[in-house]
């Protein structure tokens, strides 16, 4: 059995200029395409977008996924050394100077989620074929207890049923996410607080049990309310 991990908070971030490398930087991308562009789509992705982005300092992995369920039928996940990364002058320079092929392709896209996150805790190891991520939000005041509750309560019992392989908790902050990127500040209604986001060996079985799991939950006990819960298929993994 996994051993849950002692809970501890970050104490400075990218935007401050302090160094906060023991906690891994995240950038998550949720969005939807028209069905007439999906295929240049994946194309862009692959080709341009990916590499674009492990070429600049402090990015390390990119992965992407097709919705299984969900409201977001594509997802892509950036792995950075931490926070950091997205604030540098060349991910700025990067982000400001969008390719032809990207501003083409921009105009296709819809409801677009987009956050920069510390991951704070974790716990298992291993990728797995698919992915779920739990959109959720400590009540304020609370989110101590929240964080407690994931990794203490909720982890030991997920883990039990042999599907999930890791879980870790991504934290995003709305004003840091619109600092990163210019296109946010005109979508921070589709910013995200936290994800709780889990590698599984096998999606069949896992959405079912796991909602259930967190529909037993009480917020008022817990300090965690819960939102979406989305299931995804690994498409490709990218290592810089």
């Amino acid at each position: 059995m996994n051993k849950s991990p002692t809970i501890s908070r970050p104490t400075s971030t990218g935007r401050s200029g302090k160094k906060a490398a023991h906690f891994p930087g995240i950038i998550l991308a949720l969005s939807n395409v028209k069905p007439e562009v999906e295929a240049e789509f994946n194309d862009w992705y692959e080709r341009e977008a990916i590499p674009a982005r492990l070429a600049l300092p402090g990015f390390l992995a990119a992965r992407r996924y097709n919705a299984v369920a969900g409201n977001f039928s594509h997802m892509a996940v950036y792995e950075c050394e931490s926070m950091d990364a997205a604030f540098s002058d060349a991910y700025r320079e990067h982000m400001n100077s969008p390719s032809e092929w990207r501003m083409r392709l921009r105009k296709n896209f819809r409801n677009v989620q987009w956050s920069v996150c510390q991951e704070t805790w974790s716990t298992g190891s291993g990728m797995g074929g698919g992915a779920i991520i739990v959109q959720c939000s400590p009540i304020k005041g609370r989110e101590a207890e929240s964080r407690q509750y994931l990794a203490e309560q909720l982890a030991p019992r997920i883990l039990q049923q042999g599907r999930i392989v890791r879980m870790a908790l991504w934290e995003a902050d709305a004003k840091l996410t619109a600092a990163a990127d210019v296109t946010s500040r005109e979508n921070l209604e589709n910013y995200t607080n936290w994800v709780l986001f889990m590698e599984t060996a096998s999606l069949i079985g896992t959405p079912p049990s796991l909602h259930a799991e967190l529909l037993a939950s009480d917020s008022s006990t817990t300090g965690l309310l819960v939102g979406s819960i989305m299931g995804y298929k690994l498409l490709s993994a990218h290592q810089r």
